[in-house]
């Protein structure tokens, strides 16, 4: 049975042209993180509630805050005046089920009352769906954001049949270039390592779809893979930025195997071919944890805590304790990690893993910041809410 897992993994490995050789010495598997609790403890207030399984919250430059819900509704909320305008499916295409919905959004420079945004979405049927970004226009007119025009930019091929692993987290680049995570698709975990497949990849694009000219891959022959950032992941939903310019992703691994890694252009993350994680049923996904010229995670959560979304914190006057952290909302544990960036090792970047001390007991979906710095968290589920993480006690 080995014999045969090594045989696929060698086939995998090859056509990304990596030669497969064994390690001659023992490798030093990484140690899973070992969390603690916050001696300060938080309190939360609540902002909004009533929101139906959102998936993503932004806050632009009016500090008015923007959520995607699933079901492919925008919701517009004003904090401030208490105005709240609910856009049900400006995206009609949008596939909802499972995983799938509308997922991301970012929100495009603003030019008085024309409002553009990009939004990730799963698109098609249960037998073809896949990951999807669109710009949507919008404008405001008595009151009311209205949309005004849409298209599609890009989707992810090939297409799939499942409902799960579409990742979806975008991020803007300092150089107008748009990031991507792709997922999977779960049952097509072998295209995470294919080079003719956009499937388990973050992608990198222009804003209207195309291709950067200095991608990693832009002088390939095949026109997907050059659309290729980084390639060898699972199921990507957290994605930030540091002031360094450092690119932070995390990714849910199977049955432990959660990854915190430091994206560099060009470079293999491992998955499937390396992991931490077994399979749900107990069965062993790979026999490796390393292998050459494959990333290793900067920490991994095993078993997992399923990590939902991801923010750097600098500086702050309202949380000091937290600064040059990255925070990371855990679905499975309903909780806040804090991820304390050693910066005095750089050489290997190592962690203090908290989980902050908060009595909010909830699936967090997502996290980002107000313009004041505030920390706002995005509850999972039906009957969501936006809440405040106030100062520590």
């Amino acid at each position: 049975m080995k014999q045969a897992i090594v045989l696929i993994i060698s086939w995998i490995v090859s056509q990304v042209g990596v030669t497969l050789s064994f390690y001659t010495h023992a490798q030093t598997d990484l140690p899973a993180s070992v969390a603690k609790l916050s001696a300060a403890e938080y309190d939360t207030r609540t902002l909004l509630e009533g929101l139906r399984s959102p998936w993503s919250l932004h806050v632009d430059k009016e500090g008015v805050y923007w959520v995607t819900e699933k079901q492919g509704a925008l919701v517009i909320f004003d904090p401030v005046s208490q105005d709240l305008q609910r856009l049900n499916k400006p995206l009609p295409a949008v596939y909802a089920a499972g995983q799938g919905g509308l997922l991301d959004l970012v929100l495009l420079p603003r030019e008085g009352k024309q409002q553009s945004i990009l939004v990730s979405y799963a698109k098609g049927s249960a037998n073809r769906n896949a990951l999807t970004v669109a710009q949507v226009d919008l404008h405001y007119d008595n009151g009311q954001w209205q949309v005004s025009k849409q298209r599609q930019i890009f989707h992810v091929q090939p297409w799939k049949s499942s409902p799960v692993h579409y990742a979806g987290r975008m991020r803007v680049l300092p150089d107008n270039t748009l990031l991507l995570n792709s997922g999977d698709g779960f049952d097509w975990r072998e295209d995470a390592q294919k080079p003719t497949s956009l499937l388990g990849k973050t992608l990198r694009m222009t804003l209207t779809g195309a291709v950067p000219k200095d991608n990693p891959f832009a002088n390939s022959k095949h026109p997907l893979t050059r659309y290729i950032y980084t390639l060898g992941h699972r199921n990507a939903q957290g994605l930030a930025l540091d002031p360094q310019g450092r690119i932070w992703q995390h990714e849910h691994g199977p049955a432990g195997g959660d990854e915190i890694n430091l994206l560099i252009p060009g470079q293999n993350y491992g998955w499937p071919v390396i992991t931490y994680g077994k399979d749900y049923s107990g069965a062993q996904i790979s026999p490796f944890t390393h292998y050459p010229e494959m990333q290793q995670p900067l920490l991994h959560w095993t078993p997992s805590i399923a990590p939902s979304a991801l923010v750097y914190q600098g500086d702050s006057d309202q949380y000091p304790e937290l600064a040059h952290s990255l925070l990371i909302p855990s679905l499975k544990y309903r909780r806040l990690h804090q991820l304390k960036i050693l910066e005095e090792d750089q050489a290997s970047l190592q962690f203090d893993d908290i989980i902050i001390n908060m009595a909010l007991d909830v699936r967090i979906r997502d996290i980002t910041h107000t313009l004041d710095g505030d920390i706002l968290l995005l509850t999972d589920g039906e009957n969501a809410k936006i809440v405040q993480l106030l100062p520590a006690k």
